[in-house]
């Protein structure tokens, strides 16, 4: 069973970065970053701020509510190159699709490693698991061409017993 913590940064994604269309935003203008996200969810604050399209930067943020304390921690970039035959719209429709599909199918692992292809597209993450925090990087190839990549650092306090299973 996904753990508590696990299960705030797979209700807070899907909340905001997966559920943004062209129609819905559910963030709001900020003042650090272009865009900001907050939601409850059980006993944590879930923020996701951002800025940029292409190249993006952002930071995701679980603070518990009692104590205000910072348990967790994501920041990320993520680009298309420059000689990506298709366009960064339709590069990022994929990245969303293959990242809600990983967020829920995980079955009880967030921090598993995920392949995902629709056509000539593929989405490979891998994710490294060290004692301080996690590493992912995912990289998106059209016809077996490396086009777009998404690099994030996580931490977050006392991680082996809040985030994952060692």
């Amino acid at each position: 069973m996904l753990n508590l913590l696990q299960r705030t940064i797979i209700e807070g994604r899907l909340s905001c970065y997966v559920k943004k269309t062209k129609d819905f935003n559910p963030y709001e203008k900020s003042d650090v970053y272009d865009w900001e996200f907050k939601k409850e969810i059980n006993r944590y604050i879930f923020k996701d701020s951002y800025r940029g399209f292409n190249p993006y930067a952002g930071v995701e943020v679980i603070i518990e509510k009692d104590s205000n304390k910072v348990v967790w921690i994501c920041d990320y970039v993520g680009y298309v190159l420059d000689k990506c035959p298709i366009g960064a719209n339709q590069v990022y429709d994929f990245l969303k699709e293959a990242r809600a599909k990983h967020l829920v199918e995980c079955n009880d692992d967030l921090f598993k490693d995920f392949t995902y292809e629709k056509e000539l597209l593929k989405y490979k993450s891998i994710f490294e698991l060290k004692a301080t925090g996690v590493l992912e990087k995912t990289d998106i190839y059209y016809d077996k061409e490396l086009i777009a990549q998404h690099i994030a650092s996580w931490n977050c306090e006392n991680m082996k017993m809040e985030c994952y299973k060692i």
